[in-house]
């Protein structure tokens, strides 16, 4: 059928054409001039006329797959499905249309939730190397961008390996937990402290002091940092820490922040308990024997027992993985699980994710003399950003790789208080390359489908009321009371333009490859934005 439709859709361009294929490109060049600048309007208004009339045949994927963009852009999102699905019955193998057409079935329809697998490692770091000594007892390792980053208790040291090897930074204590903030800061527990560390200068700064055994779960949505003390939670915001009771006793061993709650592991009761925002219990269930645990993009626990990963239900354990070595503490950076190994002193590395996509957003693209630049977005499917670990990406411009230059960079989210009605007329207006919290008073106009335009324009969210799936696949959250300081982190990408140009249209994609799998994102310039 849809063989036909393209057939037909063909025919009729060559019967009554309005437009030759020369100047189907000019109005494909105005369409991308004016997307990047933030007129969807404009832009899907010359590629309608470009559509109407002839098309070059090796252009027919491209002007079909920038279009499906623009109608996600402006809503139209079902039209979009259908005209990406029409695109791989002629080009089957175009994997940006394969991963949008994910991205939108996935949010398009109710949250099913996916059990991860556990791939081969990709990464092994050793403590000892050459005969230096770089970290002996590996604790808490994390991922920030494209290092991770051990905690050495013993040593009382901060180890950083990157792609240009070990950094050593001292610390002046032990640390015992570490958690990362939107891959710009690391904030770090251990014996009486909490201190931050930055990456940028390598100092560290003690925040507070006066802990018995502190441990840190991670940040919310909302910007609070959340940790345990022996019984205590506590909660560190906008520079003060508040200290919380709760209504029975825990003996806490392990502490997590997820979309749902503050998630505790009880070691005197054997439990793990789920508490809501208020820190009200609302959720409990056994924990196995465990001693960590840590929660898949789903908010599900799962614990590190025999050598082997297990999910938790209120029934039994579901093995969901096994490794070869014997691994006492895990960490979860999505889409990465990370183990230390104390007797072998190394840090391993492995995948670790479900059958839901990644999500991969070309937000910009530029020129700066012979270089092009790319800003691009690499998220889950809640819109939290991932770590990019080892060779896992790839950047092509015209078909053919391209060597370049990753970084990582930070944008401030800019806050908009609007009303629901005027917020479905405004969206299409927001310049591309922007990082955007909307608040709004109640959801009950959000779709489905129109997550997959908030997260096409990267507009996240917030609501004062409990946040529903809509919300959260945002970015977005709910119990929202007053802005606060955020910064979304994003990747930026140079590389050296081909001389000369592969055609009048390049397409230059960005490309995520992960156990298997691929997800990508692909923008074009034209000759004629490189003459102006």
């Amino acid at each position: 059928m849809k063989s036909i439709l393209l057939f037909l859709l063909l025919l009729t361009s060559i019967c009554f054409a309005i437009t030759n294929e020369e100047e189907a490109r000019i109005l494909f060049a105005r369409a991308l001039e004016a997307w990047y600048g933030g007129d969807v309007l404009t832009a899907r208004e010359n590629m309608s006329k470009a559509l109407s009339g002839l098309i070059y045949i090796t252009d027919i994927p491209e002007f079909w797959f920038f279009t499906s963009k623009l109608d996600i852009d402006i809503g139209a999102v079902e039209k979009a499905l259908e005209d990406l699905k029409t695109i791989l019955v002629i080009a089957p193998t175009k994997d940006e249309a394969v991963s949008l057409v994910k991205e939108i079935e996935t949010f398009s329809m109710p949250l099913a939730e996916s059990t991860p697998t556990l791939s081969q490692e990709v990464l092994r770091i050793d403590g000892f190397k050459n005969g230096v000594e770089y970290f002996y007892s590996p604790i808490s390792p994390i991922a920030l961008g494209r290092n991770i980053y051990i905690a050495d208790k013993i040593n009382g040291r901060l180890i950083e390996y990157g792609t240009s090897g070990y950094t050593v930074y001292k610390l002046g204590f032990k640390p015992e937990s570490m958690v990362s903030h939107a891959f710009k800061q690391i904030y770090i527990a251990g014996e009486d402290k909490l201190a931050v560390f930055d990456p940028a200068n390598g100092k560290t700064q003690i925040i507070h002091s006066g802990f018995i055994r502190p441990i840190l779960a991670g940040f919310d949505r909302l910007g609070r940092l959340w940790g345990a003390d022996v019984d205590r939670i506590f909660c560190f915001e906008s520079g003060k820490l508040k200290f919380f009771d709760l209504d029975e006793f825990y003996s806490i061993q392990d502490i997590e922040v997820g979309l749902k709650g503050i998630w505790i592991l009880d070691i005197f009761k054997n439990r793990i308990v789920l508490l809501d925002f208020n820190l009200k219990k609302i959720l409990e269930m056994p924990a196995y024997g465990a001693w960590c645990f840590e929660l898949t993009v789903f908010d599900e626990p799962f614990v590190l027992k025999d050598n082997a990963i297990f999910l938790i239900s209120k029934d039994n354990l579901i093995e969901v993985g096994k490794f070869s070595e014997h691994y006492i503490t895990m960490e979860y950076n999505y889409p990465f699980l990370i183990t230390a190994d104390f007797k072998a002193h190394s840090v391993h590395i492995f995948p670790f994710k479900g059958k839901e996509p990644l999500v991969v957003k070309i937000d910009s693209l530029s020129f700066e003399q012979d270089k092009a630049v790319l800003s691009v977005r690499v998220e889950n499917i809640f819109a939290d950003p991932i770590p990019i670990i080892g060779e896992m990406v790839q950047v092509r411009e015209g078909g053919g790789p391209v060597f370049f230059e990753l970084s990582l960079g930070h944008r401030a989210v800019a806050w908009s208080n609007v009303e629901k009605d005027s917020f479905k007329k405004v969206l299409p207006t927001l310049k591309r390359s922007g990082s955007y919290a909307v608040v709004l008073k109640d959801t009950k106009e959000l779709k489905r489908t129109d997550v997959v335009s908030l997260r096409g324009k990267n507009v996240r969210i917030f609501i004062p009321d409990v946040p529903n799936e809509e919300v959260l696949l945002s970015g977005g959250f709910g119990y929202f009371k007053s802005n606060f300081e955020m910064f979304q982190p994003v990747w930026n990408v140079r590389f050296t333009r081909t001389r000369p140009i592969p055609s009048d249209i390049v397409p230059v994609k960005f490309e995520v490859r992960l156990a298997q799998e691929i997800f990508s994102d692909t923008v074009y310039y034209t000759k004629g934005m490189l003459q102006k």
